[in-house]
């Protein structure tokens, strides 16, 4: 994997807004943003987003997920497995 990772596609999020993250062999956030897709529910709108991450190797994730408007709780979270390898 490479830096920065562009995470692109499409979503149908409240407001068009949701949140990725990308999370480290440990668990940590390394890297996260805000993000905002051309068109909200019930609509389907594109997206994509660039995040800068840290020289880093072993396995970590993706996180997608929208943040609940009742309650500040994630909702429909995904989790992507990723695996970072450093480059000479």
């Amino acid at each position: 994997m490479t830096s920065p990772l562009t995470v692109r596609g499409s979503a149908s999020v409240f407001e068009a807004t949701f949140v990725v993250e990308v999370l480290g062999s440990d668990g940590a956030v390394v890297a996260d943003k805000t993000v905002t897709a051309t068109e909200g529910a019930p609509g389907r709108g594109v997206f994509a987003v660039r995040l800068g991450l840290p020289p880093m190797s072993g396995k970590g994730k993706l996180v997608v997920y929208e943040v609940s408007m009742e309650d500040g709780s994630r909702m429909n979270e995904v989790r992507i497995p990723l695996r970072f390898v450093v480059e000479d």
